[in-house]
């Protein structure tokens, strides 16, 4: 399934160690990222199986998953090319493990900025406003998207 992908991230529950989510994309997308060898199946991918199999729930090149401090059902993964521009690179939320997503509309869909999303969110306020996007050379600070 990941043959000629690179990942990007990997979380792994701490109530269920079955229970992982991983990051995909194509080499091209990658710097400094962990290689794996052939055509790459890019986007969001979980397992509950520890890794065995796995499911791909969201379609794209996938360059970081963030999950809540506290419920690693709620999550958020950035999608983009890191040589794109602003139309593909999007933040998603799911609230449901990664079974479902919202695409959510932010300050760098107006930015005309190119790069890679990165996604940090404040352990000690992960529901409030403290949440950052990196995309390109811009760091958004988001007060407005709702809870994680």
């Amino acid at each position: 399934m990941f043959a000629k992908a690179s990942f990007s991230d990997i979380k792994v529950s701490p109530a269920d160690k079955n229970l992982l989510y991983a990051g995909s994309l194509p080499p091209d997308n990658a710097v400094g990222i962990i290689r794996v060898p052939e055509s790459p199946t890019t986007g969001f991918h979980r397992s509950t199986d520890g890794g065995t199999t796995w499911t791909r729930t969201l379609d794209g090149d996938c360059t970081d998953i963030e999950v809540h401090p506290t419920d690693f059902t709620r999550l958020l993964a950035g999608l983009g090319k890191s040589t794109g521009d602003n139309a593909t690179n999007d933040v998603y939320r799911s609230t449901d493990g990664g079974l479902n997503w919202t695409k959510l509309i932010g300050p760098w869909v107006s930015s005309n900025a190119a790069g890679r999303i990165e996604i940090a969110i404040a352990p000690s306020a992960p529901d409030g406003v403290v949440r950052y996007y990196a995309c390109g050379p811009t760091v958004y600070h988001d007060a407005h998207l709702g809870n994680l």
